[in-house]
């Protein structure tokens, strides 16, 4: 009987260990939501950014001054020439910050010809 609680003991414990999220579980979760026919390559318009997963608030930025985050939301403004951005989603993970990178290319709006 000893021997059965013990293996029943073990066996939880293993159970609690397997579905713990780790990091990289907790990023695989973060989807950007496209429009129509977008893609992370092929971007037309404004995006829908995850603000909570599973309890945990996510922050968003960008590096570039052609995507403005608000309210959840990537406004975009498209340009003469296609343009790589990186979105930075920022949350607590384990009592640190963590973040994931998304690079999407903006496409240049159609009909404009460049040098």
């Amino acid at each position: 009987m000893k021997h059965f609680r013990f293996l029943v003991l073990l066996l939880v414990l293993l159970l609690v260990g397997c579905t713990k999220l780790n990091i990289d579980d907790f990023k695989d979760e973060i989807i950007i939501e496209y429009v129509e026919n977008d893609n992370q390559n092929s971007v037309h318009n404004d995006l829908t950014l995850p603000t909570v997963i599973k309890g945990t608030e996510i922050t968003w930025t960008s590096d570039s001054e052609f995507v403005v985050i608000e309210d959840g939301k990537a406004i975009v403004n498209r340009q003469v020439v296609d343009i790589t951005v990186t979105l930075t989603a920022s949350f607590e993970f384990n009592g640190k910050t963590e973040s994931a990178d998304f690079k999407v290319i903006l496409k240049k709006i159609e009909g404009t010809v460049t040098k």
